[in-house]
């Protein structure tokens, strides 16, 4: 696909180019995700993929929690490479995919989907459409889906490509014929620069 080989493209240059401080999206701490996620309560074998998950510090957290069951998807190999050094021999122990989500065919079945501003990325109405069918098809029934977005009030650009805004209302017309919106609330995030950033974080659980 063109489009998705200018995205690689395009992210492997940012990763390759900018430090952790140097990008609006990172966080030292991703003190939401993580209270998401505790909240549920899950099993330490429990099978947990983070998608656009690459250079975030969302996996080194799960595994010192103790998880067992880590998978990481980006579309860059760069992204995904350093986040490898940051949790070191550990890493090992973590599946890690390099590829674009809406039509990757190395996923298996996961307890949790977590995506935290990859989304948000996809513009034309098939590629969103196949995100939700990958959702759709590679969570467990009764698992839960972790959603973040720029919000309608956040940018409507991020590192120079334009993003689609979501309320959780929109997110829960595509995801709501399957699953159940079980938790939402309005975060801001302030960036490494100390701008704000409205996000729409949401919490899906997939029907049995």
């Amino acid at each position: 696909m063109k489009d998705q080989s200018n995205n690689q493209s395009h992210w492997d240059h940012i990763y390759q180019t900018k430090g952790d401080l140097d990008v609006g999206w990172f966080q030292p701490t991703p003190v939401t995700s993580l209270a998401f996620i505790d909240g549920l309560q899950l099993g330490l074998d429990s099978s947990i993929i983070d998608i656009g998950g690459g250079n975030a510090n969302l996996t080194e957290q799960l595994i010192d929690r103790g998880f067992s069951d880590l998978n990481v998807l980006d579309i860059s190999a760069n992204a995904l490479a350093r986040t490898q050094k940051k949790i070191g021999p550990a890493a090992d122990d973590v599946t890690w995919i390099a590829s674009n989500v809406i039509d990757c065919d190395q996923l298996q079945a996961y307890d949790v989907w977590h995506d935290r501003a990859a989304f948000h990325f996809l513009l034309e109405e098939r590629d969103i459409q196949s995100y939700v069918n990958q959702v759709k098809t590679h969570l467990k029934p009764g698992g839960h889906m972790v959603l973040a977005t720029f919000a309608l009030t956040g940018p409507r650009k991020c590192s120079g490509l334009p993003i689609t805004q979501y309320s959780a209302a929109i997110l829960d017309e595509l995801f709501g014929d399957s699953f159940t919106l079980k938790q939402a609330m309005d975060v801001v995030h302030v960036t490494p620069s100390g701008y704000e950033q409205a996000f729409t974080y949401t919490l899906f659980q997939k029907q049995s």
